[in-house]
């Protein structure tokens, strides 16, 4: 985790691709200072009376180096990303004690659609449908998983279609398990074909046990897709599960790969590009809801009022259309608004490890005493980074900067201030 000299942390970016500034952290001081006050009460002998309301401060202070970027004689080769869908994990619980119920899945019970997620490959072309629903017949296609009877999967479609029906129903005589509905989806991918094209040339993939500890071993009810083909994922990654999410089981991408670099000198940058780039960055930023407004300000009344649903020749203008004023590359997606700090983990290490890297967090929102701390910080510290989600890093922004400079070095001192915060505008 370590570079040598200091521990690499990064600096993210608001933009589509959570861009990361790469920091190599000297020293890393993290304070909280709650506000719970404390007044004499006249009478009472010297005691102190008291409130705690929950209300904190936080800093984090990062003292640090800019060097140069040295000089590889090989290229380094890509990365796979890497999904899962645990079926022991019911998606909306945090702890991942809830199971998700495979009736409740594939729509029967009435609360909700069938369960529905979807595998991309890394140019975020669709893969395939997978589709854990109810239904009556074997149909055509498909292959024998679990039960010397019963087809677990049907396709849909024809030998080129993209969706693929899990049959979890009990249409065939009683639900399907977890299991035997993971067992499905790994034997589908494994054996089948669209478009003449396998599906083993998209993905491999392997059963595991559940993350969800209260769950006996050996239950195999997570499915794990490997990439073939090396490369970065989009920030939705490998599997995405976009219908019936409140009951589905929970999936998510563990790693979203990297791109090979082919060219060794291409990208390098020096100390002083790194300094100004932030410099820069950090002198004229403005978070996207904030730049919209400041946007149209500085362009008067009459694009407020065309945006009221005025046209503009009602003005006697011709200048650009608010959509257009109000593009995306206007709204700049350099804001600093999340700061990744690598750490070991003993409690997270897998079997035969000493450590795993995990991020700090800060815990905010409604949580109970079990996911504040290290037990439920199970994401890697590779992580996307979300705004959704406390546990990929801390939320923030950057409120002060002081770089140094010797004359004649090749490295830059920096001490920066973040500031965790929830909900910037």
């Amino acid at each position: 985790m370590s570079s040598g000299y200091a521990t690499p942390i990064r600096l993210i970016l608001d933009d589509d691709e959570k861009t990361a500034i790469r920091l190599d952290a000297t020293r890393i001081g993290m304070s909280v200072e709650r506000k719970t006050g404390g007044s004499p009460v006249p009478f009472s002998g010297g005691r102190r009376f008291g409130m705690d309301l929950n209300m904190s401060n936080s800093v984090i202070v990062i003292d640090g180096v800019f060097v140069d970027d040295t000089v590889s004689a090989a290229a380094i080769p890509g990365t796979a990303g890497v999904g899962e869908i645990d079926f022991g994990i019911q998606n909306n619980n945090t702890f991942g004690q809830t199971v998700p119920d495979v009736q409740t899945m594939t729509g029967n019970t009435g609360l909700a659609p069938a369960t529905i997620y979807e595998l991309r490959d890394k140019d975020d072309a669709l893969v395939i449908f997978l589709v854990i629903d109810d239904f009556a017949t074997n149909g055509t296609g498909g292959g024998v998983a679990f039960g010397a009877s019963n087809n677990a999967y049907l396709q849909v479609g024809g030998s080129s279609g993209t969706s693929w029906l899990i049959r979890g129903g009990n249409g065939a005589g009683g639900y399907a398990t977890n299991a035997q509905v993971a067992a499905s989806i790994q034997h589908l991918m494994a054996n089948q074909s669209i478009s003449s094209v396998a599906l083993t040339t998209k993905f491999t993939t392997t059963l595991a046990d559940s993350s969800n500890t209260s769950r006996t071993a050996g239950n195999n009810e997570k499915v794990v897709f490997t990439a073939v083909t090396a490369g970065a994922y989009a920030a939705d990654g490998v599997v995405r599960n976009f219908e019936n999410t409140s009951f589905a089981a929970e999936s998510k991408t563990t790693s979203f790969g990297s791109d090979p670099v082919t060219s060794t000198g291409s990208n390098r940058k020096s100390a002083g590009d790194k300094v100004q780039d932030l410099y820069g960055i950090l002198h004229n930023t403005i978070r996207g809801g904030s730049a919209k407004l400041s946007t149209v300000a500085s362009l008067g009344l009459p694009v407020l009022m065309r945006m009221a649903g005025a046209t503009a020749s009602a003005f006697g203008s011709t200048g650009s259309d608010p959509s257009e004023i109000l593009d995306p590359a206007q709204r700049s997606g350099d804001y600093p608004i999340g700061l990744q700090i690598p750490y070991n983990s003993m409690i997270q290490a897998p079997d035969g490890q000493l450590y795993t890297a995990r991020n700090f967090f800060v815990p905010t929102g409604y949580k109970r005493k079990g996911e504040k701390g290290s037990d439920a910080n199970d994401l890697s510290a590779d992580v996307e980074f979300s705004t959704t989600d406390n546990y990929t890093g801390i939320q923030g922004t950057v409120k002060n900067l002081e770089i140094g400079y010797d004359a004649g070095e090749a490295v830059y001192r920096f001490t920066l201030t973040f500031l965790p915060i929830d909900m910037i505008f």
